[in-house]
């Protein structure tokens, strides 16, 4: 199927050329690095990256602890072969680590309500790792998730520096996950060219129709990778908890424009 054919499957009407002829210069000349707030997309972006660069995805950094130069030196020995990715927050020793890593960075984060749900989901799922809570159901998961108003905030707060920092490429989960998780072709394929761009990598449209065609879910954590699950699983007393607790977040981060939602 071509690019135009595809956008038109998904009734996504483009009146001009993409420009996806990026550039000359390889990604491998760099090792690639993201981070990203857990349960907001992660594997998401993390497989785009793998089908851009053809290189497999490492999570946790693991078998790359330590530091020093020889501790770089090993991530650039494998920088061909690997993506590496770990949850790291925005402060001082992170950028100090992007930075003497000299890494291609990605940010990725998503919808705080749906990232809460699935938070929500992932702690049911896995009830040893969250001892406090492991006899709760899912709707009092999220009661409990929306009345943790400092420490869902500070969770935030921790992670957002990295949206304003230059050389990092931030990618939002509903424009990368297309219209089989609640988003629209345009937006996919926009999100992909970006991703691209910041990879320094070339591409075409049968690069960007071979990611859209296998970008979709099967990883070991995905659970269902659709945007607005939220409103089929807050009740509306969670609801006006979250507008009172995070509603300004929301805003801060362009999901809402105000609390009338």
């Amino acid at each position: 199927m071509s690019l135009r054919l595809l956008l038109k499957h998904n009734q996504v009407i483009v009146s001009c050329v993409l420009f996806l002829y990026i550039s000359t210069i390889s990604s491998e000349q760099r090792p690639v690095f993201f981070t990203s707030i857990p349960k907001a997309g992660t594997h998401l972006i993390g497989k785009c990256l793998s089908l851009l660069t053809g290189k497999e995805q490492k999570n946790n950094m693991d078998g790359f602890e330590g530091g020093g130069r020889a501790y770089f030196d090993k991530i650039h020995a494998f920088q061909d072969k690997l993506i590496f990715h770990k949850h790291l927050v925005c402060n001082e020793h992170a950028l100090n680590f992007v930075k003497e890593g000299n890494f291609i960075t990605f940010f990725t984060l998503r919808d705080p309500r749906d990232q809460l749900v699935s938070l929500a989901y992932w702690m049911k799922k896995y009830p040893k790792a969250f001892a406090e809570t492991s006899s709760l159901g899912i709707n009092q998961l999220i009661t409990y998730l929306v009345n943790k108003k400092g420490h869902f905030i500070y969770y935030y707060d921790a992670y957002i520096g990295w949206i304003k920092q230059p050389d990092v490429c931030t990618i939002k989960f509903e424009d990368l996950v297309g219209p089989q998780g609640g988003g629209t072709s345009k937006k996919q394929i926009a999100e992909i060219s970006k991703i691209a761009r910041h990879l320094n990598l070339k591409i075409t449209n049968a690069d960007v129709i071979r990611v859209v065609n296998n970008l979709w879910g099967k990883t070991g954590t995905f659970r269902s990778g659709k945007i607005g699950s939220w409103k089929t699983n807050f009740t509306q007393k969670q609801k006006n908890t979250f507008k009172k607790n995070f509603g300004q977040l929301l805003i801060d981060l362009g999901y809402e424009k105000d609390l009338n939602w």
